[in-house]
């Protein structure tokens, strides 16, 4: 889930950058838009391991991502994680993550854990 998170927010963090008005939802289930987030993470995980990538513009909604990460979510088993969510702005996004601080069970009485 980890690994997923950040490719997802490096993936929204280029199509951000490369232009935030192709941005506008078209309207798609939530099973097919998370299928085309998770289609474009391969292939972004194949293109890292290639000597030579085709130049590629990858276009995705607001409500593609969070879509994705909604499935995702549903199915980590993660106590206390809530939600994700992104947010695309100009140039920019914001990732929304709540987390139930009374659910998350610590590993060990670090100083996280007694606060």
């Amino acid at each position: 889930m980890t690994r997923d998170f950040l490719l997802i927010l490096f993936l929204a963090l280029v199509v951000t950058v490369v232009g935030s008005p192709s941005l506008t939802a078209q309207p798609a289930s939530s099973a097919g838009a998370a299928g085309e987030v998770e289609r474009i993470l391969g292939e972004l995980v194949i293109n890292s391991v290639r000597e030579e990538v085709p130049k590629r513009v990858y276009r995705l909604s607001e409500t593609d991502l969070n879509s994705y990460l909604t499935t995702k979510l549903e199915k980590a088993d993660r106590k206390g994680l809530e939600s994700i969510s992104v947010r695309l702005k100009q140039g920019s996004f914001v990732t929304v993550v709540t987390v139930n601080m009374d659910q998350v069970q610590f590993k060990d009485q670090s100083l996280t854990a007694s606060l």
